[in-house]
């Protein structure tokens, strides 16, 4: 995830030529608008790279449609308004923000914003959510506790309910 200033700085073809070198999968540019992004895709796509898109709560579903078509790799999805951070509650209408977005696009989705606990990650598995992207909750537990082991734990138990099998009744 980078801005696009840093990019065209580089140079789009050598930003792509370097990631792609590098290992690069898919980028994630947050402040490159959908409009503006076929020719970044192109090259990133020319170098094996995904142009991966993000929609927010905000987006109408008509636009986030057109979004989740022209994402590679995953579809980015803001779970909610405001910054990023640690949160107690995940949004109430992510849910059918995610079943609607399961309806446009076959790529899986990634919930990113405030996921912070393993019932956070649970409840967006149980939604729909193909993966998390977990920052600001991983960072609180370095802060609180440095060493590699406790982080290690936290992300852990984190990942530990990605593998659990979905109950009856669920919508997974």
């Amino acid at each position: 995830m980078t801005y696009l200033n840093p990019v065209l700085a580089i140079g789009l073809g050598d930003f792509a030529d370097l990631g792609s070198t590098a290992g690069v999968d898919g980028v994630i540019i947050p402040d490159l608008s959908f409009e503006e992004s076929d020719g970044v895709a192109a090259t990133f796509s020319a170098h094996g790279i995904d142009a991966i898109q993000l929609v927010a709560p905000s987006t109408p579903p008509d636009r986030a449609q057109a979004i989740a078509l022209a994402s590679r790799g995953f579809l980015y999805v803001v779970a909610r308004y405001g910054t990023t951070g640690v949160r107690t509650s995940l949004p109430e209408d992510l849910t059918s923000r995610l079943a609607a977005l399961k309806k446009a696009t076959s790529i899986p989705l990634a919930v990113e914003f405030g996921v912070s606990t393993p019932e956070h990650v649970r409840a967006l598995r149980d939604a729909g959510a193909d993966g998390v992207v977990v920052g600001s909750a991983i960072v609180r537990k370095a802060t609180e506790d440095p060493s590699p082991a406790a982080v290690e734990r936290f992300v852990a138990a984190l990942a530990s309910v990605t593998r659990a099998p979905v109950l009856p009744g669920s919508s997974s």
